[in-house]
């Protein structure tokens, strides 16, 4: 999902080929970035008491907005 957000923002820029492909490494820079803190994050809760909903949210989320708003309880009410 954060490699489909941030390729649909470099696309929206339409920058030249040259640009474009330094602006894709830096995507996957930040796509690498945001795996090692979601893993981090996931371990941290290992073992803990958890909402079970939040969990089951994130899993289903479409987009990251979403998923990010499932794990920090944004959609709770739902």
């Amino acid at each position: 999902m954060l490699r489909q957000s941030e390729m649909a923002k470099l696309d929206a820029k339409k920058l030249p080929a040259k640009n474009y492909d330094k602006a894709k490494e830096q995507v996957e820079e930040v796509v690498q970035q945001g795996v090692s803190g979601w893993r981090s994050q996931c371990q941290s809760i290992t073992g803990t008491v958890q909402v079970r909903s939040r969990i089951k949210c994130t899993v289903a989320a479409d987009d990251l907005d979403r998923f990010n708003g499932c794990w920090n309880g944004k959609f709770d009410k739902e």
